[in-house]
């Protein structure tokens, strides 16, 4: 009877671990596979190409033998067995067997392992990889710029001007360039062929303005007849906005002081221009900064093209040290009927105030993932938000908790910032999110006026792959 119940308790075990569960509970041990490096000679039109591929086991148990596909311009090219891998082991494949003959252009790539799901792995997403294989050289005709004249009023006939430019490394063909507004096709016109980094000018007058904002809409190449490295940049939008006869039309500008220092009082220069064919009357202009109104202000009746400036507050602001947001607004009180009451406010939402002493902050920590490598290097950029020059300090960057990369910050005049870069690799497991945690003058080397906003915080995802430039 023992014996017998023995029996059965070992089947049911075996059974739990066949289904993935282990006798304590846990998950078993699974293979996992990657493809982990992916290698090709650079191409030019006729070359016999080989794609050299690198299957690896990153999982904790073994992986049965496998199929693996190769397709090339959305056709099956090439197929292989993947040999059974032991945990850490890999494999190398050379496809396809008889070469592909490249030819000019840009073709799909997609490489895949365990294809046919012959394996069952603890992440079945990272099996592939997937790019674009760009052969020889090719045009890139791009529609750069449209140009849209300052004022437009209701009646006005309008040139708008594009400009054209082939930033590819081969010449371009002459092709056509549309111009749409409002849905309705304005005209056709010609783009003459274009050698590299050449470009063309092209404006006519092409419209009988009417008051109102409207869609503008232009493409080069709009037929396709150049065979381009990148069709998706050949195209622009613009929104006009065409003042109807006898409106007014108010505009504002907001020019800060060159630089805001703790305690010294501070002016803003107001700008408000009447851009409309008609006067506007007098009207209320506010001021307001950190959510807090800074001033309020009558301007003077405007006559058609005419501006007034005012210097606000007229009790000037006396800065505190660190970042501010301000914002303004001609108009707020909706007296002048105008074309557009879109334009007339400003904002500034990064208003740096530079403290009295110095006061060092980290700005910014950038991860750096290489093409086709699993490692990160970091910059970090470090200001020094203060006037007063700051002597060198020390700066340390963890990740995740672990002291990553240290360096010295070095004198910072007062304003300054700097950005330090590490070339030191590190490596973090994929598909997790890491944190950071950087601080500037670590060792308190540097008398500042606030200690306590030296430290940068954020984190970053470390995705399967980095991007893959043939």
């Amino acid at each position: 009877m023992r014996k017998n119940v023995a029996r059965r308790v070992g089947m049911i075990l075996a059974g739990l671990t066949v289904f993935g569960w282990s006798a304590s509970g846990l998950w078993a041990a699974q293979p996992d596979l990657i493809i982990a490096d992916l290698t090709y000679p650079s191409a030019t039109p006729g070359d016999a190409v080989q794609f050299t591929i690198k299957v690896t086991n990153q999982g904790a148990a073994s992986a049965a033998s496998n199929r693996l596909e190769l397709w090339l311009d959305n056709a099956l090219r090439a197929t292989a067995t993947v040999p059974a891998l032991g945990p850490g082991q890999s494999a190398t494949l050379t496809l396809p067997s008889q070469p592909w003959i490249a030819t000019a252009g840009g073709h799909p790539f997609w490489v895949k392992t365990d294809v046919w799901l012959q394996v069952a792995e603890s992440d079945e997403s990272n099996n592939e990889r997937s790019f674009t294989i760009q052969v020889g050289t090719l045009p890139d005709v791009v529609l750069t710029a449209i140009t849209v004249p300052s004022t437009i009023t209701a009646g006005d006939r309008v040139a708008f001007g594009f400009t054209v430019i082939n930033q590819g490394a081969a010449a371009a063909p002459w092709n056509l360039l549309e111009v749409w507004l409002d849905g309705v096709k304005l005209g056709t016109y010609t783009v003459p062929a274009l050698q590299p980094g050449q470009a063309v000018f092209i404006s006519y007058p092409m419209w009988t303005a009417t008051g109102g904002t409207h869609n503008l809409w232009a493409k080069a190449d709009v037929w396709l007849v150049v065979d381009e490295s990148n069709e998706t940049n050949n195209e622009r939008t613009a929104t006009i906005m065409a003042a109807g006869a006898g409106q007014a039309d108010l505009t504002l500008r907001v020019t800060p002081p060159t630089q805001l220092v703790q305690g010294t009082p501070a002016q803003f220069t107001i700008t408000v221009r009447n851009t409309g064919t008609a006067t506007a009357g007098s009207h209320r202009l506010e001021l307001w900064l950190d959510g807090a109104q800074l001033s309020g202000e009558t301007i003077p009746s405007l006559a058609a093209g005419q501006e007034t400036t005012v210097s606000l507050p007229r009790t000037p602001w006396v800065p505190t040290a660190g970042m501010h947001q301000l914002w303004a607004k001609t108009d707020v009180w909706l007296q002048v009927p105008e074309f557009s009451e879109l334009n007339n406010e400003v904002s500034l939402p990064q208003l740096e105030a530079l403290a009295a002493d110095k006061d060092l902050v980290v700005l910014g920590v950038t991860p750096i993932r290489p093409t086709r490598s699993p490692s990160y290097t970091f910059t970090a950029v470090v200001r020094n938000r203060g006037v007063q020059a700051a002597p060198s300090s020390r700066f340390e960057l963890w990740v995740s908790g672990v002291l990553t990369d240290i360096a010295t910050i070095p004198p910072l005049a007062g304003g300054a910032s700097t950005t330090l870069t590490f070339t030191a690799s590190h490596g973090y497991p994929s598909e997790t999110t890491q944190s950071l945690w950087a601080k500037a003058d670590v060792w308190l080397q540097v008398p500042e006026s606030d200690d306590n906003n030296n430290v940068f915080t954020g984190s970053f995802y470390v995705y399967p792959f980095g991007p893959i430039t043939p």
